[in-house]
């Protein structure tokens, strides 16, 4: 929808000012194409757990701060590939690497203490708490490997 705004506007802009509308049209295009790709993979995820199976998923562009409940903020600063997930609780939470295909076992688990964030490789998290991963997903092939991120809580 953008992307026929821009076309339509600058195609209209370039008819006054008495140049060639498809010029205008076609650079609307690929502004709207360049945006379009910008806005899908340039925001980074952040995931704010919140409460006892309560979390709250953000995208985010820039470096935005986060207040916690008990105080303090946190800069939310991510990198490629990674997502940040913030513990704005009082339990310990732990992001867990499910792994399918191949043959070797996942040890990378990431735990994340109360009221602190941490960032996750991974663009983003899959499963959430009680929502368990299955015990088998369709892969390509044998030797794909597909890694899978389980947000949930420490096991008692």
């Amino acid at each position: 929808m953008l992307n026929v705004a821009l076309i339509y506007w600058l195609a209209k802009l370039f008819t006054k000012m008495e140049k060639n509308p498809a010029a205008g049209g076609t650079i609307g295009f690929f502004v709207g194409i360049i945006f379009v790709f910008y806005i899908g993979f340039g925001l980074s995820r952040c995931y704010v757990v919140t409460g006892h199976n309560e979390y709250t998923h953000y995208l985010v562009l820039g470096e935005p701060e986060y207040d916690m409940k008990e105080g303090g903020t946190i800069k939310v600063a991510i990198d490629g590939g990674e997502c940040m997930v913030i513990n704005d609780t009082e339990d310990d939470i732990i992001v867990e690497e499910v792994q399918y295909g191949g043959f070797s076992f996942s040890d990378n688990n990431n735990w994340i203490e109360a009221n602190k964030a941490e960032c996750v490789e991974g663009g983003s998290i899959d499963y959430f708490f009680d929502d368990e991963p299955p015990d088998e997903i369709s892969v390509n092939s044998d030797s794909d490997e597909v890694i899978k991120l389980w947000l949930r809580h420490r096991r008692r």
